[in-house]
């Protein structure tokens, strides 16, 4: 399913960035020019551009930096571009390379107004740093957070700001939702709520296999209306609610969608 996805979104944005060169070409009055002409460049410079980022990683890989091959490529794109206008619009290098900086203007901005309001009001990312999140989400990990859900439920993974310094972010997993009440004892997780007065032991299937959980202290404790109760699912290195307390639901940002580059 989420190859399926990533392969729509990708011919969306490739059909996307060909518009921004058809819009190009006839902002600036390129006879015969038609999308179906700037599809077609836009396909092959893609495709010769990635064969050319191949070619000059294996030859050049152990003998310049990664910079400098950067720069290879770039250079080599801009080139295959040229090759593809003269190819389809009969242009000169003077049109292309107003081409090539006005394509790269127009898709900028445009791409900025587009991803902008995603960016705010849709899905985010978040790289996770640490072990706290063990076995489920390792160091460096790139994940998705999807931002208009507000609707958090136990179990679901959550990204918030630290209610002590709110400039930084955590990533942990809800235990205890609103109005419950909170046990750590004997390396467990009770919780007490209208369905279990007298406490149920908290089933985690997501942790590892023999994993306690301990606390400062063995005491209840009451969420009010607006708080949740977070933990890492490696208990020994995570700091959470254990130290800092239950998180108040207007620090929360959003939660965990999907990881589109899982180790």
């Amino acid at each position: 399913m989420f190859i399926l996805l990533v392969l729509i979104l990708f011919i969306i944005g490739l059909l996307i960035d060909a518009f921004f060169l058809h819009l190009t070409t006839k902002l600036l009055k390129i006879e015969k020019a038609n999308y179906k002409k700037a599809v077609i460049v836009t396909i092959l410079e893609l495709v010769f551009s990635i064969i050319a980022g191949i070619i000059v990683s294996i030859i050049f890989s152990s003998l310049i930096s990664l910079r400098i091959q950067k720069i290879i490529v770039l250079i080599a794109s801009a080139f295959i571009l040229h090759k593809l206008l003269v190819k389809c619009y009969q242009t000169n290098i003077k049109t292309n390379v107003k081409i090539f900086i006005i394509w790269v203007i127009v898709t900028v901005i445009l791409s900025l107004l587009i991803i902008i309001p995603i960016r705010a009001l849709v899905m985010q990312p978040f790289y996770i740093k640490g072990a706290a999140m063990e076995p489920n989400f390792n160091n460096n990990d790139y994940t998705i957070f999807k931002l208009y859900d507000k609707n958090y439920k136990r179990g679901e993974v959550v990204v918030f700001k630290y209610p002590i310094k709110q400039e930084e972010y955590f990533i942990k997993r809800v235990i205890g939702i609103p109005g419950e009440k909170i046990q750590i004892k004997n390396g467990y997780v009770y919780l007490y709520n209208d369905s279990n007065p007298d406490g149920q032991k908290l089933e985690e299937s997501y942790l590892f296999p023999e994993t306690k959980t301990y606390s400062l202290d063995e005491n209840i404790l009451e969420l009010k209306n607006d708080e949740y109760y977070v933990l890492g699912d490696n208990r020994a290195t995570s700091k959470d609610s254990r130290s800092f307390g239950p998180v108040n639901k207007d620090l929360m940002l959003g939660k965990y969608w999907f990881t589109p580059l899982k180790k």
